[in-house]
């Protein structure tokens, strides 16, 4: 939403393009296989904790902007 976006707190939800790229993380995980994985912007982290728990990679590092994500 606008106050979302204003108050720099988009990350306090899971956003359709998280669901979609994990489902294409899920479908393509030699991509990922034995590498070190930087999310940044990870929000609530779907992405990085799927590729995390599902894609056999080295290490996940997630970051976010806000103090309340």
């Amino acid at each position: 939403t606008k106050n979302m976006v204003l108050n720099g707190t988009t990350g306090l939800r899971t956003w359709e393009a998280a669901f979609m790229l994990s489902d294409w993380a899920l479908s393509n995980k030699e991509v990922f296989a034995n590498k070190s994985i930087l999310e940044l912007g990870a929000g609530v982290g779907f992405t990085g904790l799927t590729i995390a728990k599902h894609c056999n990679v080295k290490s996940v590092v997630m970051t976010d902007f806000h103090e309340e994500v």
